[in-house]
């Protein structure tokens, strides 16, 4: 095994640090669970039907579509690319969809590249812990920064490893919902770890396959 796969977990880091968080296999909230709902009134008075506009998406809202981006990193990596084009073409703003999805095969493809086993046998579960966010009233986008945990391994490669980081997260409103139109992230801030031995493969994995407990349904 050479030096680089050796060191697999420094160089899955730096894809992560990168940016490979930004789909997955969650059914995405859809737009009108987020504030793209109609309503009706009737003026009573003269028993005229009258359609309401559709609201517009909330702080809320955008919230939840930014907690749920980045719950998403591990669903992200077991997706073929035929479903990942499809998610970016869904819930990614038009202007960016092109190059981000581009961007996000090339990241997945060095992950693939540096692992010493198939990305296919990685299980990894990312989870915000924080979330600061607001919109923009000049240009009506939400800017997120989102803190969170990932914690990954395999079963050949023994004990999970786990990494700290923060992404940055920019929604616009398009077809009446929140889109993603850029993410980037880094590494940290990360704490000091506690002094206990590291649980086996065997354990995360059990963990790693319950639900979602936040973040991941928008």
């Amino acid at each position: 095994m050479s030096a680089m796969r050796r060191r697999w977990p420094a160089a899955l880091f730096c894809v992560l640090i990168a940016g490979c968080s930004m789909g997955t296999g969650r059914s995405a909230p859809a737009a009108g669970e987020y504030g793209a709902a109609t309503t009706s009134a009737s003026d009573r008075s003269g028993d005229v039907s009258v359609a309401s506009v559709p609201s517009a998406p909330s702080l809320d809202d955008a919230r939840a579509v930014a907690l749920w981006w980045v719950a998403s990193t591990g669903d992200l990596v077991k997706m073929g690319p035929i479903a990942r084009s499809e998610l970016v073409r869904e819930r990614v703003a038009s202007a960016s969809a092109a190059t981000m999805g581009e961007h996000l095969e090339a990241d997945l493809a060095k992950l693939a590249d540096r692992l010493p086993i198939p990305a296919t046998e990685l299980r990894l579960v990312e989870t915000p812990i924080t979330i600061d966010i607001s919109v923009d009233s000049a240009t009506g986008q939400a800017r997120a920064r989102v803190w969170s945990v990932v914690v990954f391994g395999a079963r050949d490669l023994g004990s999970p490893r786990t990494v700290f980081r923060t992404s940055r997260l920019v929604l616009v409103v398009e077809a009446d919902e929140w889109r993603l139109a850029s993410f980037t992230s880094v590494q940290g801030p990360t704490p000091i770890a506690a002094e206990v031995l590291p649980s086996a493969w065997e354990a995360f994995a059990v963990v790693a396959g319950w639900s979602p407990a936040s973040g991941g349904e928008g």
